[in-house]
């Protein structure tokens, strides 16, 4: 690749064409493939400019202000209209003030399904996929620079081919998620907040059913928005008031940023006539006041109660938990890690490492709710002794927590030791835990032959 010239340009006479390609840093490998063919066509005729390409100890602000000022034209890469664009749209703000040679140019490249925002849509806008339109774009770029190349229709299509390509596959694009677990909002507005924090109880105006695939039906209501109001008449009149209060306390003390929150209790749907474990899992909070509550419906799994060993068959389900977390999990991730400690250079793979660990830590979650492990309460009933169950109460408020931080604040700062240490600390509980579980289940197998 071409070096960027810090200097003063040359006279436009003897410059070469600069590009100043305006991006996300997600879409940095669609980025890079655009910028490597472009600069393969244009060879020395031809300077772009990419954030990525800054080097170590250059002033990152002065250098951006400096290429801008100093480009010919603008090329902005949208391709997610559920991200945030500020810097984006501002890069090309301090673009266009400095336009005053007509040569200049500001593109903005884009998808037939998601139009550049407004601000852009005044200056020249070109979808990927318009081939007519990317063919024009190019042979308009490469006029001065390459002629041969503009004159080729066969060579600008296999350069709109391969720009599409690298647009639509490499980029990273958010499109409409699907929920597998079944879930309501609550959305309180200001008013209903103060009025949930004083009286402890949802308002019955709330508002839910305002997302999509919400299962409201758990309540007996079909789709679309609805009150709490009506939610509330699908509920057992036997223990309705009872469920609907510990609601209530749960989502005032997270309003309230106070915890721990309380849980709350098991939902009975006699619609689908099913038990749910009912989870907070989330609490989005507006500059106005206003307050969403995301709550999980987890089904709880039937128990046979006419079913002898009962207890032998969970600790059985959390013996086979922990093996593989163990095994599948913290053994195969801390092997991983300590060769890549080595290399630190290797950025995809440690960040494909860590986007794995975090999703088999995810995986871990999902199976200690379908196995209705919910807390560490659920896990010490099934030891007898005291000095296991006073072992694992302080593991399971003391020591599981405090490594589960520490893991993902080393994933979020992509810091190798950080997260090699915290996988170490979990492998030493996780064997503590093991031995006193495999020593309770034999006892458990004596007591039932």
């Amino acid at each position: 690749m071409n070096e960027i010239n810090l200097q003063d340009p040359p006279s436009r006479q003897t410059q070469a064409l600069r590009i100043f390609i305006s991006h996300k840093g997600k879409d940095k490998a669609a980025v890079e493939k655009i910028t490597n063919a472009l600069e393969l066509y244009g060879a020395t005729n031809l300077k772009i400019f990419v954030s990525e390409r800054i080097s170590a100890g250059v002033p990152w602000a002065a250098e951006i202000y400096d290429k801008l000022k100093r480009a010919d034209w603008l090329l902005l890469l949208y391709t997610d209209p559920s991200e945030e664009w500020d810097w984006c749209l501002f890069e090309a703000g301090f673009f266009a003030a400095y336009i005053q040679d007509p040569k200049r140019r500001l593109i903005c490249l884009h998808t037939l399904d998601d139009p550049p925002p407004m601000p852009l849509q005044d200056w020249k806008t070109v979808p990927v996929t318009d081939e007519k339109a990317m063919e024009q774009l190019l042979k308009d770029l490469f006029d001065e620079i390459n002629p041969v190349l503009a004159d080729s229709k066969e060579k600008l299509q296999d350069l709109t081919d391969l720009i599409a390509k690298a647009f639509l596959l490499e980029v990273r694009r958010m499109i409409k998620s699907k929920w597998y677990t079944k879930y309501v909002t609550l959305s309180m507005n200001a008013a209903q907040v103060e009025e949930l924090k004083e009286t402890g109880r949802v308002p019955n105006d709330v508002q839910c059913g305002l997302k999509e695939n919400e299962s409201l039906y758990l309540f007996g209501y079909g789709s679309g928005d609805c009150e709490m109001g009506k939610l509330e008449g699908g509920l057992d009149e036997h223990y309705k008031e009872s469920w609907l209060k510990a609601l209530g306390e749960s989502l005032r003390a997270a309003g309230l940023n106070k915890t721990p929150v309380p849980r709350i209790p098991i939902l009975y749907s006699s619609s689908v006539e099913r038990h749910y474990h009912v989870v907070l899992h989330c609490l989005r909070r507006f500059s106005d006041g206003s307050l969403e509550f995301y709550l999980l419906f987890i089904e709880k799994i039937p128990e046979n109660e006419m079913e002898q060993g009962q207890e032998l068959q969970r600790l059985g389900n959390m013996l086979k938990l922990g093996r593989a977390f163990r095994w599948q999990i913290l053994t195969k991730f801390l092997r991983e890690i300590s060769v890549l400690m080595q290399r630190k250079d290797m950025k995809k793979e440690i960040e494909h490492c860590f986007e794995n660990l975090r999703f088999s830590m995810d995986w871990v979650v999902g199976e200690s709710q379908r196995l209705d492990i919910l807390t560490g309460d659920d896990v010490v009933k099934t030891f007898e002794k005291e000095e296991d169950i006073q072992a694992i109460d302080n593991a399971m408020k003391n020591i599981w927590p405090k490594v589960f931080e520490d893991l993902y604040v080393g994933i979020e700062e992509t810091d190798l030791a950080k997260v090699h240490h915290a996988l170490e600390g979990m492998l030493e509980a996780n064997k503590d835990y093991m031995i006193r579980a495999a020593r309770r289940y034999a006892e458990l197998m004596e007591k039932l032959l």
